[in-house]
């Protein structure tokens, strides 16, 4: 098959299509999961600025007498964490917090043997490293939404637009012996989410909010009415000031489990494994498997309707 899609399109016009396909199916196929390496793109076709610039000229190009709407989505960061060597340069000695420890008591069966499988041959070199290149990849982002917040003022629309920034997973980067996602401890789940509205100042929340909660607030931003049936709510009256609660609790499923978080209490369904109970106050990095010391806890959370 040809190039699928405009960016293909460009590596194979600028010959840099086989290099790279080749330096993904050897990491793929040759490398263990926590390898990463700098890009062998030159840092003018590397993913990340080809969507940062077409977001950039996309945006010059929207009409300025009517309303629009521009979501934007970086591949990055992501593995194979394979940022340009110029921004992997920034962090070449940089030092990182420790991972939480791969202590697998209470775990479920499942997490120990992905743990072994992903980084039972990894070194504290090879950490390291992982976590220079993602930080690289990390800046290779930071530095393109700085050129679309510039885009909007050039525009002259920074003061009444909306701007959302968020992410669809966190990355477990070496956590319980983990990498990638997957899994429902906090290095994969807690990911950011920034709304800046206009005229509004700036404020942290511990609400419980999740992604699917950006379809109503936006509907709700642009006057259309949400249909009940929506899941989600709209976060815009929290936004707002608000402080009343906006759900009771938190939830995110995958093929095999099921996770429900009320804000201190998060409680694993493993499917045909052991369960698991975590005390985030007490226990943050989730390190102590309490599903049979707090049976009232687990009682009290079943309340809540899991999709079966």
């Amino acid at each position: 098959p040809g190039p699928a899609g405009p960016y293909q399109r460009l590596l194979t016009e600028k010959g840099w299509m086989q290099a790279l396909t080749e330096d993904y199916l050897d990491r793929l196929r040759s490398r263990p999961p926590w390898y990463a390496s700098p890009s062998v793109l030159p840092p003018e076709l590397f993913h990340d600025r080809f969507i940062g610039e077409t977001a950039c000229e996309m945006l010059r190009s929207m009409p300025g007498d009517s309303p629009w709407h521009l979501f934007v989505s970086f591949a990055g960061p992501h593995d194979p964490w394979d940022p340009p060597e110029c921004y992997l340069d920034r962090y070449r000695d940089a030092q990182f917090p420790p991972s939480v420890p791969p202590e697998m008591e209470g775990k479920p069966a499942w997490i120990r043997k992905r743990a072994e499988k992903q980084t039972g041959t990894m070194d504290p070199e090879g950490l390291i490293n992982m976590k220079r290149h993602y930080a690289g990849s990390i800046a290779v982002i930071d530095e393109w939404v700085g050129h679309i917040l510039d885009t909007l003022e050039e525009r002259g629309e920074a003061g009444r637009t909306v701007v959302v920034f968020a992410a669809d997973h966190g990355e477990m980067m070496g956590d319980h012996g983990l990498v990638q996602k997957s899994v429902m401890y906090e290095g994969a789940l807690r990911i950011p989410l920034i709304v800046a509205l206009p005229g509004q100042g700036s404020a942290e929340s511990g609400a419980l909010a999740e992604l699917l909660d950006l379809a109503p607030t936006f509907l709700e931003l642009a006057g259309v009415q949400v249909p009940p049936e929506m899941d989600g709510v709209s976060l815009l009256p929290h936004l707002l000031g608000r402080q009343d609660v906006l759900k009771p609790f938190q939830l995110s499923e995958l093929s095999n489990c099921q996770m429900l978080l009320d804000g201190r209490y998060k409680w694993i369904r493993n499917w045909n494994d052991r369960d698991e109970l975590y005390d985030l106050l007490e226990d943050p990095d989730e390190l102590d498997n309490r599903i049979d010391r707090l049976p009232e806890v687990v009682g009290r959370m079943q309340k809540y309707t899991f999709r079966q």
